[in-house]
């Protein structure tokens, strides 16, 4: 087993990870922050290249998604998959798996729990609820599982196979839904709502929080 001074301090698979020196812990929030302020930085001189205020765009962007209650709870509406598909990632990641096909299994198990929603009208909320959690779960590791064979069995690169199934994930639901599963009568391009005893509670009323 090979020995690695890890900055974290985060054991990795198949090495022995040793606490990291305290220069490196002091650097620690500088490692978190300074992308972010890099990309700000880009992003304002790209705004400034193009004749635009980056100052005042930036501000309208804190505004929108900081700005109050509506707004933050929107921002968590929007960043909450983001931030659940970037965990599973570091997990896979952690392990020594670069999966880069999370995204794929996100619409996969949502397009799972949406059909329960929707089909599985009869059951009573509680039931529904556990039910389309369940199937959204087994569906996510289903698709996750297709690179996880390919890897093991013949050794194909899982980066390659897991970016390709995202758009292959993609393509199906939506094909389903367009095809199969669209909601009759409305204009936008989705699937029947789910039943009204299988949707989760708002924490923050009107907001779409759950």
């Amino acid at each position: 087993m090979s020995r690695m001074v890890a900055e974290t301090g985060i054991p990795v698979a198949g090495q022995e990870t040793i606490a990291p020196p305290r220069a490196l812990a002091l650097l620690r929030p500088l490692q978190l922050t300074g992308p972010f302020v890099i990309a700000l930085l880009v992003g304002a001189l790209v705004l400034f290249a193009s004749g635009r205020d980056a100052i005042g765009t930036y501000w309208l962007l804190a505004q929108q998604s900081l700005g109050g209650t509506t707004q933050i709870a929107n921002t968590l509406v929007a960043a909450t998959p983001i931030l659940l598909t970037g965990l599973a990632t570091a997990v896979a990641f952690r392990s020594g798996i670069f999966n880069v096909g999370v995204e794929g299994s996100l619409y996969v198990g949502a397009f799972a729990a949406a059909w329960a929603g929707f089909t599985l009208k009869g059951l009573a909320g509680p039931l529904l609820i556990v039910v389309a959690v369940l199937l959204a779960a087994t569906a996510g590791a289903l698709w996750a599982l297709v690179p996880g064979v390919l890897r093991a069995r013949w050794r194909v690169d899982e980066v390659v196979t897991t970016l390709m199934l995202n758009y292959v994930a993609i393509l199906l639901t939506s094909w389903l839904v367009n095809y199969y599963f669209l909601a009759p009568d409305i204009a936008n391009s989705m699937s029947p709502l789910i039943a009204k005893q299988g949707r989760l509670g708002s924490l923050l009323p009107p907001t779409q929080l759950t």
